[in-house]
């Protein structure tokens, strides 16, 4: 018989938290604004699909080297009107 042992580990269990900001919180019709999406963490894969903005549509999202900021284009619909709007990620 013979005998194995593992080194010490520790497995993260904890999802990442996330800083939304725009460059522009006040749009009017044609214009866009930059979304800067900060995470506690680096992230991988993260594309438009996984943010939800109903009044609107964001570009591709693009990460800095560390991938913990990641910026896009957000453009709102036109003809909507929203005091309080949201981003979700």
């Amino acid at each position: 018989t013979d005998t194995a042992s593992s080194n010490n580990y520790s497995v993260d269990t904890k999802r990442p938290t996330a800083t939304i900001a725009l460059t522009d919180s006040r749009l009017t019709a044609g214009e866009t604004t930059t979304v800067t999406i900060t995470f506690s963490e680096p992230i991988t894969g993260l594309d438009a699909s996984d943010i939800v903005c109903p009044n609107g549509t964001l570009s591709t999202p693009t990460a800095n080297t560390e991938r913990t900021v990641w910026t896009a284009t957000f453009t709102p619909t036109a003809n909507v009107s929203a005091g309080a709007n949201t981003i979700r990620v």
